[in-house]
């Protein structure tokens, strides 16, 4: 009976152990930072990326990278919808420390963070023509809205090759702009329906 216990308790911290190691791999627990909405996204620097890279993880066997975490989140205050645009520090990491002041490469990264706040926008727009808003809406259009952002994010990473084709990066730039200007109408946060 007690060997069962022993045993019983062994793999219970066992396990819980290994549920933690691997939670680190996603969101850095031990050095969290909480997500930083858009409208700050001046104030972020490749410190902020706090999460845990994990062990030889390369770009086609460079290191020199760093891997950003952005998230489009429906929030309902007071019967009003908000639709944010999110950065993850905590899930978001950089190869090493030395390449904690590379503009490029922070510029690179933030150009993800714009991409997702512009769909943000756009799912914002086509939430304030919607007559009466129901929680299937707006999970239909969330997810409708994430694979629009997904594969901008992978043709982005694609045509610039993750920020080392300059050329491509600065036509990206000055693109995600041009949209990001066009539904400037639609920065705020709150959907007025």
């Amino acid at each position: 009976m007690i060997i069962k216990v022993i045993v019983n308790l062994m793999v219970f911290v066992g396990s819980s152990l290994l549920l933690f190691y691997a939670s680190l791999w996603d969101v850095n627990w031990l050095d969290y930072e909480s997500p930083i909405k858009h409208e700050k996204y001046k104030d972020i620097t490749l410190k902020n990326f706090r999460g845990l890279n994990r062990t030889n993880n390369t770009i086609d066997g460079m290191k020199e990278f760093a891997f950003i975490v952005t998230e489009m989140k429906v929030l309902k205050k007071e019967n009003k919808y908000h639709i944010v645009s999110l950065f993850h520090p905590s899930r978001s990491y950089t190869f090493s420390t030395e390449f904690e002041t590379d503009d490029k490469l922070l510029s690179h990264e933030i150009y993800h963070f714009h991409i997702t706040e512009y769909c943000s926008r756009l799912f914002r727009k086509e939430l304030e023509s919607v007559q009466r808003i129901d929680e299937s809406k707006i999970q239909r259009l969330q997810k409708h809205y994430s694979e629009v952002e997904d594969a901008m994010q992978l043709l982005y990473d694609h045509e610039t090759y993750h920020g080392y084709v300059l050329g491509k990066q600065l036509s990206w730039q000055k693109e995600v702009d041009s949209l990001l200007n066009s539904v400037v109408k639609y920065k705020e946060t709150e959907i007025n329906n």
